[in-house]
């Protein structure tokens, strides 16, 4: 068996979803292997623009036969499942996003302006947080009388929000029904051998890691590197191989501080990003330029999880933009000789070469 991990570098966006489906479609087309994608973290917001088409929480690699899997910390929407009929298969102790949670999410937004995504994914694991016993997604299939629909409903009572057409009780319940009969439910080490390959890809990055104290509240309420899953590859007794993902400069997409941050024209006034639209909730993508030193600690602080120093890879994408160098706080410069394994380059043509 083979483990490979991709983590986002920065604030997210920096094109995660094209490596993980370029190691998929390798293994799978090349090799033969039967390949898993694992989400390990943040909820139902998380989608792709591969090959042209917008992909809701579904693994770019499932375009070549990858399945894809929430993995436990993954949390749950399932309105935005039966909304965009995506069929993960599902590990039963993720977190579930209730509507109120999205409406709650979205009202404290407006007046906070943290720049959440508007998904609910921090109010469901505040939420979660302060119940002994928080909803799982295994409660869906408790008996329609019990106690737990009674829950619901006195949970979305006391946020005390109006639905909207989407979000509401009776769309949530629909949509469990969806979900229960079109979606497969296993634990990550019991499904985890069944395949030759398994690919972990992280959402947002790790500069919103939630132990990124220093920018607190302008996070995500999750662990966007190692943590999450470091344990469960010890115990398949596997070295993996790490990913970590930057574009040849830095986008942040909501509020919240940035480093070296400058105007798009000052790298490219012709960058074109499909899937970072301006929103109500995180306004336009930013822009910025990388600090070398910082990328390089911020990866070997991540990569001491895994204790594996020789397989520490390191991609950039969106290269066409920059004529092949890096925008950095010290200029355009040439890609460095980092000491890594690997460093590879993606023109966004979808594909990975070795630089």
């Amino acid at each position: 068996m083979k483990v490979k991990v991709v983590v986002g570098s920065n604030y997210g966006d920096e094109g995660k979803g094209l490596v993980s489906g370029c190691l998929a479609r390798d293994a799978i087309l090349n090799d033969r292997e039967k390949v898993l994608t694992c989400f390990y973290n943040g909820c139902n917001q998380r989608s792709h623009t591969f090959e042209g088409i917008a992909r809701h929480t579904l693994a770019a690699g499932e375009a070549y036969g990858s399945d894809t899997f929430y993995y436990k910390t993954f949390v749950v929407d399932p309105i935005m499942l039966w909304l965009t009929k995506s069929t993960p298969i599902i590990d039963p102790r993720c977190r579930v996003i209730f509507p109120c949670d999205v409406l709650y999410g979205q009202s404290r937004e407006k007046q906070l302006k943290h720049g959440s995504c508007g998904f609910g994914l921090f109010s469901a694991v505040r939420r979660a947080e302060q119940m002994q016993e928080p909803y799982i997604v295994e409660d869906f299939f408790l008996p329609e009388n019990h106690a737990f629909y009674q829950k619901i409903q006195y949970t979305d009572n006391w946020y005390k929000y109006q639905p909207n057409e989407i979000h509401n009780l009776t769309n949530f319940l629909r949509a469990i029904k969806w979900v229960k009969e079109n979606c497969r439910f296993l634990r990550f080490e019991d499904i985890v051998n069944q395949y030759d390959t398994t690919i972990f890809e992280g959402g947002q990055g790790l500069l919103l890691d939630q132990t990124n104290i220093g920018d607190f509240p302008h996070l995500t309420p999750s662990s966007t590197g190692a943590f999450n899953i470091h344990e469960d590859i010890e115990k398949l007794g596997i070295i993996p191989e790490l990913f970590y993902v930057s574009r040849s400069y830095i986008t942040r997409h909501g509020r919240g501080p940035m480093e070296d941050e400058c105007l798009k024209q000052d790298i490219n006034s012709s960058i074109i990003d499909k899937t970072n639209e301006p929103n109500e909730w995180q306004g336009s993508l930013r822009f910025g330029r990388i600090n070398i030193i910082s990328l390089t600690d911020r990866i070997m602080k991540d990569a001491n999880y895994y204790q594996c120093d020789k397989n520490i890879n390191l991609v950039f994408t969106h290269l066409n933009y920059t004529d092949n160098k890096l925008e950095t706080t010290q200029g355009k410069i040439e890609i460095p000789n980092f000491e890594f394994a690997k460093i590879y380059g993606s023109d966004k043509k979808d594909n990975l070469k070795l630089l």
